[in-house]
């Protein structure tokens, strides 16, 4: 026996199944055509035995079709869960990569210890410029009569 073939996909499944409802449609709507063809008029006896046959016929493929849909139901649902399955394995690969970026981030800043230090520094610079200011700023009088 030849070795099987790789599985087909669930997407090829669901193609292949697609076709074969439609097939199963064309031929109950034939049977529907040649229903009106035995019916129309008088029937003769052998045309309401060909109208019943084509009753069970048309029957067989409907529940054909129906079962067919079921199963398609079915196929689409998996290949539903798969694509979820795959959006959710992307979405945590981005976040374990996002984490990643933001703790390498994060150790460029230093501990809180290095925040703190550095707030402390900003802190005491402030003050030494503000002292700077306040004594450039500061008016001396000029003494009565001095002249430059």
């Amino acid at each position: 026996a030849p070795a099987p073939g790789p599985a087909p996909s669930l997407s090829e499944t669901s193609q292949r199944i697609d076709g074969r409802v439609t097939d199963l449609d064309k031929k109950i709507a034939k049977c529907d055509e040649d229903l009106r063809r035995y019916v129309g008029g008088r029937a003769s006896a052998q045309q309401k035995q060909l109208a019943l046959q084509c009753m069970k016929r048309k029957k067989m493929y409907e529940q054909q079709r129906d079962q067919i849909l079921g199963t398609q139901f079915n196929v689409d649902s998996l290949a539903g869960a798969q694509e979820q399955a795959e959006i959710n394995i992307m979405t945590v690969e981005a976040m374990k990569v996002g984490h990643q970026d933001l703790k390498e981030r994060y150790q460029q800043i230093g501990g809180v210890m290095d925040i703190e230090k550095l707030m402390d520094n900003m802190a005491d610079l402030n003050d030494e410029i503000a002292d700077i200011n306040e004594a450039i700023s500061t008016t001396y009088a000029v003494p009565d009569g001095f002249d430059e």
